[in-house]
């Protein structure tokens, strides 16, 4: 794990100073933009550790940005038909696509889920981004290229029903909606990273209707051997987990 330096600005007695915090690649981390005044921010000086509380209050004239990239996500799911009752938990992969095994068809779809319970009430969802990253040891396919096929465009849709990570399986996944479903194109690129994917609305419907997460999927199910293969949040890659950056501002 990377250490925590600090550099840069709070105000404090009429001066400004700048505060930026570098955490490892498994973080969860708040940068704020255009602070008027800190509140209950605490530093602590420890001789030659500093260490700073990452749960602080803040008046604002602008956004606040949360970057979310969690390891070991316990809310995050690959679920196979060909082992059906498996909850794919725990995996270093997330799998959108349509295989054989020994000739009987496997098809995959992915559930993932970010924690918002550092959101506080009554915000505007300026934007929200997802990025996911190709697995760069593929673990499913012809097991050497994380993306396969002329036809493995995902949908990437909203989750509108509880799961829980003990019971979830393809027998048993929760419901998802097409409304706002954010679409990505095929590629051809085998190892393509997307990153900054729009997911705005998303999010937004989320903090509405109640946050099930992201299911993600082919767009085409019944055309075989297409796949896309992202690092999970439990890959040793850890700069290549999934991370989804929401950018908010009090009502």
């Amino acid at each position: 794990m990377q250490r925590l330096s600090l550099t840069g600005t709070i105000p404090f007695f009429g001066f400004l100073f700048i505060i930026s915090i570098n955490f490892s690649s498994c973080s969860k981390e708040t940068i704020i933009h255009d602070i008027t005044t800190v509140h209950d921010t605490t530093i602590v000086n420890h001789h030659d550790t500093t260490t700073v509380h990452d749960t602080s209050y803040v008046i604002l004239r602008d956004t606040v940005k949360l970057v979310l990239a969690p390891c070991s996500n316990p809310t995050e799911s690959c679920v196979d038909s060909y082992y059906s009752t498996g909850t794919g938990v725990g995996v270093p992969h997330l799998i959108m696509g349509y295989w054989t095994a020994g000739g009987a068809p496997e098809k995959d779809r992915t559930y993932l889920k970010f924690d918002y319970s550092d959101l506080p009430a009554n915000i505007v969802i300026v934007s929200a981004e997802l990025s996911l990253y190709a697995n760069p040891v593929p673990s499913a396919g012809n097991y050497v290229d994380a993306h396969f096929g002329n036809a493995n465009s995902i949908f990437i849709q909203r989750t509108t029903s509880d799961w829980s990570p003990l019971t979830i399986s393809w027998n048993n996944q929760p419901s998802s909606t097409t409304a706002n479903q954010v679409s990505l194109p095929s590629t051809t690129s085998n190892f393509q990273d997307d990153v900054n994917i729009d997911v705005s609305d998303l999010v937004r419907d989320m903090l509405m209707n109640g946050n099930y997460g992201f299911a993600i999927k082919l767009q085409d199910e019944s055309n075989v051997y297409n796949i896309r293969q992202y690092a999970s949040s439990y890959n040793t890659h850890t700069d290549k987990i999934p991370k989804l950056v929401i950018n908010y501002k009090k009502k």
